[in-house]
C-alpha cells in the first residue's frame, strides 16, 4: 500500500480526511475525532449527489499528523443556507488546531468541530443567555478590499459567487 500512497504523491493528489466509512449492512459509521491544523479554505465546484446539478463546495486543507489532506463540504445546506460548517469554521484562523469528528444523532450523520484546547463537557449554568432585540444589533457596512488573484486552478473568488 505503501507503493499506492507514493504514487498519489508524486501524482500531487491530496488524500481526502475520511471522518465515516460506510458499513457493509448500510449506513455509516464514524472514524473518531481528528486532530488537525487548518492550511487553507477555498471554494470550488463539484456536483451535489442527490440533484447531479453543479454546486460550489468549500474545500479545506487540513494537516493531519504531518500529512496534508482535504475536506470538502458543501457551501449551502440543502434549505439553501449558509452550511453550519462555514459558520462553524470561520471562528478559526488559518494555523489553529482543531478537533473534527463524524457524529451521528437522530438518524442524522453531522461534523462535530471544536478547538483543541476546549473541554468536551459543559454544563447549561456555565453558557450565558442574552437576551437582546435583533433592532439592537448595529450594522456596520465597511468596504472590503480586493483580494489577490488565486493562481490554483479550479479556485473561486468569494465575489464571483451569486447569492
Amino acid at each position: 500500500m505503501e507503493t499506492l500512497k507514493g504514487i498519489l504523491k508524486k501524482a500531487n493528489i491530496t488524500p481526502d480526511l475520511k471522518l465515516f466509512v460506510k458499513r457493509e449492512g448500510g449506513g455509516t459509521q464514524s472514524t473518531g475525532p481528528h486532530t488537525v491544523k487548518l492550511i487553507d479554505s477555498k471554494i470550488i465546484q463539484g456536483t451535489d449527489f442527490d440533484t447531479r446539478k453543479e454546486i460550489y463546495l468549500i474545500r479545506l486543507l487540513l494537516e493531519e499528523n504531518g500529512e496534508q489532506k482535504k475536506y470538502d463540504f458543501p457551501m449551502k445546506d440543502k434549505k439553501g443556507d449558509i452550511h453550519y460548517l462555514v459558520h462553524r469554521l470561520a471562528d478559526f484562523k488559518e494555523g489553529s488546531e482543531i478537533i473534527l469528528e463524524g457524529k451521528s444523532q437522530g438518524g442524522r450523520s453531522f461534523t462535530d468541530v471544536h478547538p483543541v484546547n476546549a473541554t468536551t463537557e459543559t454544563s447549561e449554568e456555565e453558557i450565558p443567555i442574552i437576551d437582546q432585540d435583533d433592532d439592537d444589533i448595529p450594522i456596520v457596512e465597511d468596504s472590503i478590499p480586493p483580494r489577490e488573484e488565486s493562481t490554483d486552478e479550479g479556485d473561486i473568488n468569494v465575489e464571483d459567487i451569486p447569492f
